[in-house]
Order: structure tokens, then C-alpha cells, then sequence
């Protein structure tokens, strides 16, 4: 066995090397795989032959790749190992792909054949020229080669002080590449599942204008943003047909920050305080929803304490309206009836199916439904515009309270 090229040769400007194999013996040679920089991505070993004067002989090189162990000669079909074989009649490199390959050394064969162009049954005889011109390069590349096709992109992480990748495939495509389609959603359908997200926001428009009507006009800004932000983010999120106007993880802060204080300025809204102090409260829970919300997006407690500590202020206002009017129930069962009942079961329904229900394949139908079912619930629990007469009550109440 004789070495091919040494690795102080020059190469060329894309890392490749050109020299001539032996078409009389193998050729072998070898190359290191680092664990500190290697092991995370993938090698490629491209291979192809190099068009000369071959007349009518197709000239094939056949490309043996073995780990830690040199290929025997006797094994001509490389059952031991990682075969790939170019021919002069193709156009484009032959490359084996080796994702996460093991650290230590890796041996590559390389042995030539030969045939008739003209021969159907490509019957194999000994070449005329003693040696082959080929193109060869050895290489250590992202997610293979950084190609993840149409339904996939490459992610970088660092686990341990290992950098690694991987291809993060979407729409149910599978493989090292994104290439296996055996799951795969079709286009159709991921053009229904985004339009299904986009078209679900509409549902605020009525909450939107309620609130305005009744004088809300914070709560109708809200309501607004609400609406706005959840359709840009739902549109950068999707999985193939996708478009951002700002980075994704501004957007789903917004998205989820909004959401959350939308549900927030509601339940305030709903306590019997004066709007002052709805509104001091609206801004202080505000600015404490949105530190929960960067410090952690994603979990239930996000929800859980604004909803809670909103029902707080809520119930607290209703306990005090019933002290200072010696009733026993607040609000009436006229209001519980036609307002507060239907809005809640709305509300907690869309809570259930957020927490309980939601996976990774119904999202786009079951978060649709959560956003008609929150927005819906906003109609029923907005309270109504306050008569003339009660709203100077209430500031006289206010102006009475600060000159004491």
C-alpha cells in the first residue's frame, strides 16, 4: 500500500486536493478526527474523477471508509466499512456523509476500475493508463454539509463544553438531513394550520370595539396589541411558510406578554375601584408581568400568578362593595347570569386547553381555539359604561379621599 498525498501539499481554494491514484494497486490514507472540534459535526468525503482522454473507458474510483482499522484488500465490496464510488461519466463530486463520527484516526481506500462505455453489462478490464486524475477532500461541517433542505435548518449547541449541530427538521420530515418525508405534513395543510393561527386573532376585533364604546380605551389598546402581536409572531412561527418582521424571540415575548396582560387589565377593570386606582394597579401589575414573562416564558406560573392575584384585587373589591351596601352577594344575579357565568366557563375552558390539552401536533387547532375562547370571554366580563351620575360619585369619592 503506498500513501496518497501528505497534508502539507497545497490545496486549492475550496480545501480539495487534486493528484493521481494508482490504477494498478490501492491507495490508502488517513486523517484525524478531533474530539474537541469534530466529533459534534459531520465529515464528508468527496470524491470524483477528473475528465481526461479516457476514449471509451469509463473510469470508476471506489472509496473505502473505515474507523481505527485499515480496509483489508481482499474486502473489494468494503463490507467492513463506508463505501462511495464516482465514475468520469458524473458531473458532480460523490460524498459520504459520517454524522457525529467517532475521535481517532479514519482510513479511506481508494482502487480504480474500468469498462467499455459501450458495454451494457459494464464488464470491468484493466485500465490503459497506469494512473487516475481525482479530486479528494476530507472535510468537518455542520448539520452535512450545513444543508437541511427546505424543511429543516441547522442549530448550534454547546453541552459540556462540546459544540455540537444537528439538523432540527419541520413538518414531519426526519434523517440526518431533513430527507426522510414518511411523516411529512403536506403543503396544504401547513398552509391551513398557519392560516388557522392568523385567522383566530380576528375574534379580539369585538372586545376591541366594546371596549372602546364603553369608554375602555386602555383596555381597548390592549385588546389591540393583543391582536397584532399574536398574528406577526404566529406568522414568524410557522414552520416552513414563515415570515418575521422582527427576531422571533422579540415577537414571543410580545405574544406572550400581551396575552397575559390583556387577562390582567380585564380582571382589574372588573373590580368596582375607582379608575384611578384600576389604573395605578393596571401599571404595577404590568411592570411585574413582564419580568415573570422573561423569566420564564413558558410555564404555567406565567399565567397563574397575574390570573390569581388578579382575582385577588377582583374579589377584594366585591367583598368591600358588599360591606358598604349590607348585601350579602355582589354583583347581582342578573350580572352572574348573563355575564360572569358565560365568561368564565369561556375563559377557563381556553386556560384548560392551553395547559392540558395543547401538544405539539394539535397547536395550531387547539391554540386557535384558545385565542377565540379568550377574546371571546373578554366580551361577556368587560363590565358596562358607567352612568354620568356614577362616574362624578366616583371622582367626588376620589377628591374627597385626597383632601383628607
Amino acid at each position: 500500500m503506498e500513501i496518497a498525498f501528505e497534508y502539507n501539499r497545497l490545496v486549492s481554494n475550496d480545501g480539495s486536493f487534486e493528484y493521481n491514484i494508482s490504477n494498478i494497486k490501492y491507495t490508502l490514507t488517513n486523517f484525524q478526527v478531533y474530539s474537541s472540534v469534530d466529533i459534534g459535526q459531520a465529515v464528508v468525503v468527496e470524491l470524483a474523477v477528473i475528465s481526461q482522454n479516457y476514449s471509451l473507458s469509463n473510469v470508476r474510483v471506489h472509496a473505502c471508509l473505515t474507523y481505527g482499522v485499515r480496509p483489508n484488500s481482499w474486502d473489494v465490496n468494503c463490507s467492513s466499512g463506508r463505501p462511495t464510488t464516482s465514475n468520469i461519466e458524473n458531473s458532480d463530486a460523490s460524498r459520504l456523509f459520517v454524522p457525529f463520527p467517532e475521535a481517532g484516526t479514519w482510513y479511506i481506500r481508494l482502487h480504480t476500475s474500468c469498462c467499455n462505455r459501450l458495454d451494457s453489462k459494464s464488464r470491468a478490464f484493466t485500465c490503459g493508463n497506469p494512473e487516475t486524475l481525482i479530486m479528494f477532500r476530507v472535510l468537518s461541517t455542520p448539520c452535512v454539509s450545513q444543508l437541511c433542505g427546505r424543511y429543516g435548518h441547522c442549530e448550534h449547541h454547546t453541552s459540556g463544553g462540546l459544540l455540537f449541530s444537528t439538523c432540527k427538521c419541520l413538518a414531519g420530515w426526519k434523517g440526518w438531513g431533513c430527507t426522510d418525508n414518511s411523516t411529512a405534513k403536506s403543503d396544504s395543510r401547513l398552509i391551513a394550520e398557519v392560516a388557522v393561527l392568523l385567522l383566530s386573532n380576528i375574534f379580539f376585533i369585538p372586545a376591541i370595539v366594546l371596549s372602546a364604546y364603553r369608554n375602555y380605551f386602555s383596555e381597548s389598546w390592549v385588546y389591540f396589541a393583543t391582536m397584532i402581536t399574536s398574528v406577526l409572531f404566529h406568522a414568524c412561527d410557522a414552520e416552513v411558510f414563515s415570515h418575521c418582521v422582527l427576531r422571533k424571540d422579540v415577537l414571543q415575548f410580545g405574544d406572550t406578554f400581551l396575552a397575559i396582560l390583556s387577562v390582567w387589565f380585564t380582571l382589574v377593570v372588573m373590580s368596582e375601584f375607582s379608575r384611578t386606582f384600576q389604573t395605578c394597579v393596571q401599571v404595577i401589575g404590568a411592570v411585574i408581568i413582564g419580568c415573570i414573562v422573561q423569566y420564564e416564558r413558558d410555564g404555567m406560573l406565567v399565567f397563574l400568578l397575574p390570573f390569581s392575584l388578579g382575582l385577588v384585587v377582583l374579589v377584594t373589591s366585591w367583598v368591600i362593595q358588599c360591606h358598604k351596601k349590607r348585601i350579602l352577594f355582589y354583583p347581582s344575579a342578573k350580572i352572574w347570569l348573563k355575564s360572569l357565568i358565560p365568561g368564565t366557563a369561556l375563559a377557563l375552558t381556553g386556560l384548560a386547553l392551553f395547559a392540558f390539552f395543547e401538544t405539539k401536533d394539535n397547536y395550531p387547532f387547539v391554540h386557535s381555539a384558545w385565542h377565540v375562547l379568550i377574546s371571546l370571554s373578554i366580551v361577556f366580563l368587560l363590565p358596562k359604561r358607567k352612568s354620568t351620575s356614577e362616574r362624578t360619585e366616583e371622582l367626588g369619592s376620589s377628591s374627597a379621599l385626597a383632601s383628607s
